[in-house]
């Protein structure tokens, strides 16, 4: 890739045109525009005080750091796959947390991507890393996802990922609950106490149930490890982790969860150098994103090896640079390289 135009920086260039032509140029300049000589970036992070949102809130923390042409403005939206379909549909917003899963599906183009939309690559994963999980009082019966029949189960909204993936992984095991409802984590988190409903469900750790957990200590429900593989053939890009739970609330030891690999994306058609310098920027200056938001201190550029989802190119550089071994089948150059096979 160039890195200079008649020995100019090619960002540098870049901006100068997007603010000539104005929005013509932001999908391919990084949606420069506005002052000529600020970048404007947006991210979209999901539930306003989210994981999701603190992570776009220490990128713009790093990223003001170590550059004052780059401003980022992070948006709260309806959830993590909201973003993804905004993302996919209009390529005006050039940065969002969404899930692997629907990272996947429009890498690929299936699932619900499967018209004309924008391809979206990896910038930074999300941290801690999305582990779906199942909170239930400490002294209920409840211990595993395969306890739940006949039980009323919170999912968050319609579109998050909670309720793409939990319903379907009980389905996929067997386990049939009476109710799953819909309540946001602060209403939920009264909820479970109050008995109206019996398990709590969560894509990140969810800071209004460590509050609850303090009164009212919880346990995380683990996945059996004979229901595992049957959940994978499901999500196949599904991980799974044993996670120590009562790190991050009051009661529960280890269980072991689906890991969605969720991730700040980025528009492949947003300019490299700007997507490559805000990786950077993170990384670098992970000390003033993490006053910020104190998790990030858990991101490392090895979270990234042997992806299963695309990498944007102007990350790539980054991970690249860094030693991280990122497979061929998500390597590219460009959208041209897009969809991939199966």
């Amino acid at each position: 890739m160039v890195e200079s135009i008649n020995g100019v920086d090619r960002r540098a260039v870049l901006k100068a045109l997007g603010a000539a032509s104005g929005a013509g140029m932001a999908g391919l300049a990084g949606c420069v525009g506005g002052e000529g000589d600020i970048t404007d970036v947006t991210a979209l992070g999901g539930d306003s005080g989210g994981t999701g949102y603190q992570m776009c809130l220490a990128l713009q923390a790093a990223v003001e750091e170590a550059h004052d042409d780059i401003r980022i403005t992070v948006s709260g939206t309806d959830g993590w796959s909201a973003n993804a379909s905004m993302m996919f549909e209009s390529g005006r917003d050039q940065l969002g947390v969404v899930p692997g899963g629907d990272l996947y599906d429009i890498a690929h183009k299936t699932g619900d991507f499967e018209g004309d939309g924008h391809y979206l690559g990896q910038m930074l994963p999300v941290v801690p890393p999305n582990w779906v999980h199942l909170l239930a009082l400490q002294d209920s019966d409840f211990e595993s996802w395969s306890d739940l029949d006949g039980a009323s189960v919170n999912v968050l909204s319609r579109g998050t990922l909670t309720e793409q993936v939990i319903p379907a992984a009980l389905e996929a095991i067997g386990v049939e609950p009476a109710e799953y409802l819909h309540y946001p984590h602060d209403e939920a988190s009264n909820a479970i106490v109050q008995g109206d409903v019996d398990v709590v469900g969560a894509g990140g750790i969810a800071p209004a149930y460590l509050e609850t957990s303090q009164q009212d200590p919880l346990k995380a429900l683990t996945v059996r490890e004979e229901n595992r593989g049957v959940i994978q053939e499901e999500f196949p890009f599904m991980e799974f982790s044993t996670v120590d739970f009562g790190e991050h609330y009051e009661g529960p030891g280890e269980a072991t969860v689906p890991t969605d690999p969720t991730t700040l994306a980025a528009l492949i058609d947003a300019d490299d150098d700007l997507i490559y310098d805000m990786t950077a920027a993170m990384y670098e200056h992970l000390d003033t994103a993490a006053d910020t938001y104190e998790d990030i201190n858990m991101l490392e550029p090895s979270m990234l090896e042997g992806t299963v989802n695309v990498v944007h190119p102007g990350a790539l550089r980054y991970y690249e640079e860094q030693g991280i071994e990122i497979p061929d089948e998500v390597r590219i150059e460009s959208a041209d390289d897009l969809p991939l096979e199966e």
